[in-house]
């Protein structure tokens, strides 16, 4: 379900946040939101995957500190306090034991618990858990760029060297896209947007990414940019890229036609 990219561009001096609005409404019911995903602050952005309700949760929980390796800390403390606080609260219900109580009895008084209720509960936890990934992206102290991966644990980690990432179903086919077009991030801002929606773009070839797209821009110096699914702006930015597809393919029915004169 869904796909949340970043990548960057302009020599590091800007970083694009891509994304649809596909999200998890129940445990296996998809729909589409009715508002982005990507949420932009004064000097950095996150995009975020999974559960709306739990992409609400943590959300809620941010705000911005006075550089982004504090927020990345924050971001996770978040993560890692609801999970703490999800724990709690099942195992209290399920065993009326803390959570500090229930490991003791399972490491020093073994038998006291039935295995099959350990069993039960153990397995109970990763449903429990927050059900969110998310990428995070600003410039820290020596603005330099950052891509930053959350999974649903609250690990964090750095993927600034690829110079882009994605989470999501779409993930492997915006990667591919990247890497077989030889993303070169020094690019032009213009041109990293242009790139970015087209690996987006390709990234809808898998059913469980939405058609609806959001930007987010994050710049070294300068405000970040929204571009809405429903603007303007991106109505404009789609018809370029359906223009392109367009003289694309026109140029392979050209090609193929000569490829047909060459079999004669």
């Amino acid at each position: 379900m869904t796909v949340i990219q970043a990548s960057v561009c302009d020599n590091n001096k800007a970083i694009i946040l891509i994304g649809d609005r596909l999200v998890t409404v129940y445990e296996t019911y998809e729909a589409e939101a009715k508002s982005q995903k990507l949420y932009g602050f004064k000097s950095f952005g996150i995009g975020f995957s999974g559960s709306l309700s739990d992409i609400i949760c943590i959300k809620d929980q941010i705000e911005e500190k006075p550089n982004f390796n504090e927020t990345i800390k924050l971001i996770c403390e978040s993560y890692k306090a609801e999970n703490e606080r999800r724990e709690e609260a099942f195992l209290s219900r399920s065993t009326f034991l803390s959570k500090q109580e229930f490991k003791e009895y399972v490491i020093h008084d073994q038998g006291k618990i039935p295995i099959e209720l350990i069993e039960w509960i153990y397995g109970k936890l990763d449903d429990i858990r927050l059900d969110c990934d998310a990428i995070a992206t600003g410039f820290n102290e020596k603005n330099k760029p950052l891509i930053i991966y959350f999974n649903q644990f609250g690990d964090f980690f750095n993927r600034t060297e690829n110079y882009h990432w994605a989470i999501g179903m779409g993930e492997v086919f915006s990667d591919v896209f990247f890497d077989v077009n030889e993303y070169d991030p020094t690019c032009s801002l213009e041109e990293g947007l242009l790139f970015a929606l087209r690996a987006k773009k390709s990234a809808e070839a898998h059913i469980g990414v939405g058609n609806a797209t959001d930007i987010l821009i994050i710049r070294q110096t300068e405000e970040p940019i929204l571009i809405l699914n429903e603007s303007k702006e991106m109505n404009e930015l789609v018809d370029i890229y359906n223009e392109e597809r367009s003289k694309i393919q026109n140029l392979f029915n050209e090609n193929a036609k000569k490829v047909e004169e060459i079999l004669k």
